[in-house]
């Protein structure tokens, strides 16, 4: 068994190599082709072990029975080891599973007109935007959001709806939890990710058609609380200053930074003000001042 999953393991390895390699070869940079092309490593990855075990099995040898009696006892204990490691791996992903559904059947159907069409659930205690299968969560207080700012999120969320994101990382992380001794698993399900955090921010710029002031919902939302689950979330703190630094890079692509006085530019929305770097090269620089209207202390949600 161990032999099988180590060889899938190195097999997936193999075919990553060859996919980052003709990604660099022609320079592909969008991140919805990003994301379809490490989708497809991630389904051979699962596929691997039963592809290894038929190989495997085509080939009878002899060697197995020649080894030594000590070889067999470290194989069965390292065996062993994997199976409790993966075991609790799994237990992990499935109680989190639970929490989702659990969240999922305590919200409730958002009725408003802007909703119409969409499977959109609400609850006091949701903290942030987040996909779970084919439904989004929204905090109750999104019925106080600007038209501007519910656009941006549901075009968010509604472009992970509609690749999928939530069953892809699920099973990233049943792959991550059968090849936990592998760095590439733990790699392979950050960058699928991060694609489609980044997929996601495209979707809603494009429908929004204003970088400056996503960049400010997403600020906003990665402040809100976190609500434990698996479900595909909008805006995770670790992630949330590269995305902007990001999305405010294509908005100036020609803008030049000082690192002691750096040049940064005022955008005007619904009577607000918000700041924001013109250039983001440097990470350290990117800035916001909070917006004027911003939610009432009474619509707070408490923290789960």
């Amino acid at each position: 068994m161990l032999e099988i999953v180590i060889g899938a393991a190195m097999g997936t390895l193999l075919l990553a190599f060859a996919v980052q390699l003709c990604l660099w070869t022609f320079h592909v940079g969008r991140p919805k082709l990003l994301l379809s092309a490490w989708t497809v490593v991630l389904i051979a990855s699962i596929a691997m072990p039963a592809i290894v075990w038929a190989v495997a099995s085509s080939g009878v040898t002899a060697a197995r029975a020649l080894e030594p009696h000590l070889v067999f006892a470290w194989s069965k204990w390292l065996t062993g080891f994997y199976v409790f490691v993966a075991a609790l791996l799994l237990l992990r992903l499935l109680r989190g599973l639970i929490l989702s559904e659990r969240m999922l059947r305590a919200t409730r159907p958002v009725g408003a007109d802007w909703a119409a069409g969409t499977k959109l659930r609400t609850n006091t205690w949701i903290g942030a935007p987040v996909t779970v299968g084919a439904h989004v969560l929204l905090p109750a207080e999104c019925v106080n959001w600007g038209a501007r700012k519910r656009r941006a999120v549901l075009a968010h969320e509604a472009a992970h709806v509609a690749r999928g994101d939530f069953y892809v990382q699920l099973l990233s992380q049943v792959n991550r939890s059968v090849f936990w001794f592998s760095p590439f698993s733990w790699w392979l399900h950050g960058r699928l990710t991060a694609l489609a955090e980044l997929a996601g921010d495209d979707a809603a710029i494009e429908a929004l058609g204003d970088r400056p002031f996503y960049a400010a919902i997403l600020r906003d939302i990665a402040r809100l609380p976190r609500t434990p689950s698996i479900g595909v979330t909008m805006a995770r703190p670790a992630t949330v200053r590269r995305r902007i630094a990001r999305i405010m890079a294509e908005a100036h692509p020609n803008s030049e930074l000082s690192r002691d006085e750096p040049n940064q530019e005022v955008h005007q929305e619904d009577n607000g003000r918000y700041l924001v770097a013109r250039n983001v090269r440097h990470h350290r620089i990117v800035r916001f001042h909070d917006r004027v209207g911003r939610q009432d202390g009474r619509q707070a949600l408490p923290v789960v």
